[in-house]
């Protein structure tokens, strides 16, 4: 994903838990090409996405890697393609982020209640509180092709005990790559600390890889809290103001 898009949405988490504006200007002003969590650079087939992440980590989902769903892709396509020619490939819709736990417990709500056919797996930093859906313990295949005389290959696959192996090294690269860089009191090394203490750390696969909608899902969270902040502000004006046939007061 974006590295830039990525900061500016870190930028945001700053800005609602900590409040100091002028920290925003360093995070904002940064071109990053990558992040701590993945060492190479944006693929191309996260182009097809890109504007549906924007929107997820600007609600706080603090994306560290994704892919589009693919069904039945040639496997010389010049964005999706791989493997090498006469293939045919297939992804499931997958995302891995930080989010509050807060957000995530909304997330979990929803999927749990949705019917929809999505696993997630998610942990806090020292694995003290985990979750998943998934009764299935072992690896899973996110990403597949099928090549002429070759067995099916399954270059991307989702596994509950890496993942739990992945959360330390993903926790501590907040900060020993990122708050190590910043003084020791300043709000920057505490907003570090404060993701690393607090958020969880979530992948969630579509298991639907023909018609699914991994993303709208995220679309439907936030449609969902920005209408109860709606409601909850024309109530306050509502308990603000006298009805029209309400008596003065006494004194």
């Amino acid at each position: 994903m974006s590295g830039g898009l990525f900061l500016s949405s870190v930028c945001k988490v700053l800005l609602t838990n900590l409040s100091p504006v002028h920290f925003c200007t360093p995070l904002f002003l940064c071109t990053a090409h990558r992040l701590p969590w993945c060492a190479e650079p944006l693929q191309l087939e996260t182009i097809s996405i890109i504007e549906r992440l924007s929107l997820i980590n600007r609600s706080g989902f603090l994306t560290i890697n994704s892919q589009p769903q693919l069904n039945g892709v040639d496997s010389e396509d010049p964005v999706f393609g791989w493997g090498g020619s006469g293939g045919v490939v297939y992804q499931k819709a997958y995302l891995e982020f930080f989010t509050s736990t807060l957000n995530f417990n909304k997330l979990k709500k929803f999927i749990d209640r949705s019917g929809l056919n999505l696993t997630y797996h998610a942990t806090n930093h020292d694995g003290s509180s985990t979750f998943s859906n998934n009764n299935f313990s072992g690896p899973a295949a996110v990403t597949w092709g099928v090549f002429p005389g070759r067995e099916v290959l399954q270059p991307t696959v989702v596994d509950p005990e890496a993942f739990m192996v992945w959360k330390d090294e993903a926790f501590n690269l907040w900060l020993e790559q990122w708050a190590s860089i910043y003084d020791d009191e300043s709000l920057s090394y505490e907003l570090m600390h404060t993701i690393h203490d607090t958020y969880m750390l979530v992948n969630v696969v579509d298991n639907n890889f023909q018609n699914g909608d991994l993303f709208s899902i995220f679309d439907e969270i936030v449609s969902d809290d920005e209408g109860s902040a709606r409601n909850a502000k024309k109530s306050g004006r509502r308990s603000m103001s006298t009805p029209a046939n309400a008596k003065p007061p006494k004194f």
